[in-house]
């Protein structure tokens, strides 16, 4: 609750109207921008699910951080939500790709979508874990926290992605 408290009480009011803004204005536009692209209601109710299940993860991550590890939050975490949302957008936007693609040829299958999203997940998994470990080598013990919070936190988000869409898309799409 401290890191909260510290945010809320040294932040201006101009910078926490703003960052409000910002992201009010991000999720609604990247929510917007799926529901146009896809015509999907399923589409869309996964991408809701989705960036909020990342917020939440985010946030629940650095309270256990600061309480468990007893490790200071600084301005340094700011960049943590801004990595895991473009790797979650990443896999939001491969997905919606391939459902584009099929869905235009008319040979759209939920079990391939399905393993698409899979294989996506797993790609994407492969590709963070080498990328962030080595970082991981050349850094001391905040920076390191840093990463290896926002690589477990981003790898979490892709298969809960993954889950959601197992969940989420049935035979009628």
């Amino acid at each position: 609750m401290e890191i909260f408290l510290n945010v809320w009480n040294n932040w201006s009011l101009y910078q926490k109207v703003t960052i409000a803004i910002l992201l009010t204005l991000l999720f609604f536009t990247i929510v917007l921008s799926v529901k146009f692209v896809t015509k999907s209601k399923q589409y869309t109710i996964f991408t809701i699910i989705s960036l909020i299940m990342s917020a939440i993860l985010t946030i629940v991550s650095f309270v256990f951080v600061n309480v468990v590890f007893n490790t200071t939050i600084t301005y340094m975490y700011m960049l943590a939500p801004i990595i895991i949302l473009m790797i979650n957008l990443f896999n939001i936007s491969s997905s919606i790709g391939f459902y584009i693609k099929n869905k235009k040829q008319k040979k759209l299958d939920i079990d391939t979508l399905k393993k698409e999203f899979l294989m996506d997940t797993v790609h994407l998994t492969v590709l963070i874990i080498p990328l962030f470990s080595v970082f991981c080598i050349f850094v001391t013990e905040p920076l390191l926290t840093f990463i290896l919070l926002t690589m477990l936190v981003s790898i979490a988000v892709l298969w809960i992605n993954y889950s959601l869409v197992y969940w989420l898309f049935h035979k009628n799409v």
